[in-house]
This record gives C-alpha cells, structure tokens and sequence, in this order.
C-alpha cells in the first residue's frame, strides 16, 4: 500500500468521525426537541448504513449485494434532496445554510456509494471464499 493509499483510507476514515459526532449531536438535538425514540433510531440507523457503505468502499469489503447498495444510494440522494427542499421553501437564511452544509456533507458519501452500487468495483468480481 503507497503513502497516498494511506493518506485516502485516513482522510476517509477522519471524514466517518466527522459523520459519526454530526449523527450524536442530531440525536441530542431531536432528544432535546422531544423527538420520538423512533424517529432517532430510525435517522441513526439510515446513517450507520451510508457510513458502512463508505467503509466497504474503501476496503473493498462485499456486503450484501450491489443492487442493495444502489437501491440505498438513490434512496440516499432522492431523501436529502427532498429534506433540502424542505429547508429551502421555508425561506429562512438559516435554513437555507443548513441545507447547503449538509450536502456538502453528503457529498464524499454520495461519491462512495454511487461507486461502491455498481457492478463496475472491484470488489464484485472477486472470488468468493
């Protein structure tokens, strides 16, 4: 594995525990708000899988299957553009910055997984054990 190899897994490994703390703070948020536990379980449980996406992008690790992984990256983008919309129309600056922070967010993700869904990667075509 060359220094740039390295470099990459960390930078995607800095960019999980930015996505981890985002996802513990949303959920002390929605605690404070008076959320149902079922709403945050079921926001947390949506980010875990996008981030073990990610994870398996870049370790080349097979899980489930790559149609699975495609049905989760178009779920992914058609629910954020749908939540950015959202915010958008309620016309509020503050909003409109949340909304345009959290695709930034989303974007390293959304480049994972759409290369991660195909069967293009590498790691479909290994052998299985």
């Amino acid at each position: 594995m060359t220094t740039s190899d390295i470099r990459i897994r960390m930078a995607w490994i800095i960019y999980g525990l930015v996505i981890i703390y985002i996802t513990v703070l949303d959920s002390v948020g929605m605690i404070e708000i008076g959320s149902s536990a079922f709403m945050i379980l079921i926001v947390c449980l949506y980010k875990i899988t996008i981030l073990v996406g990610v994870y398996c992008y870049v370790f080349n690790i097979a899980i489930f299957r790559s149609s699975v992984w495609r049905f989760i990256f178009w779920f992914t983008l058609i629910l954020t553009g749908a939540n950015t919309f959202s915010l958008l129309i309620r016309q509020s600056e503050e909003l409109a910055l949340i909304a345009a922070i959290s695709i930034i967010l989303m974007l390293p993700a959304f480049y994972a997984l759409f290369r991660y869904s195909f069967d293009t990667h590498p790691v479909w075509s290994k052998p299985k054990d």
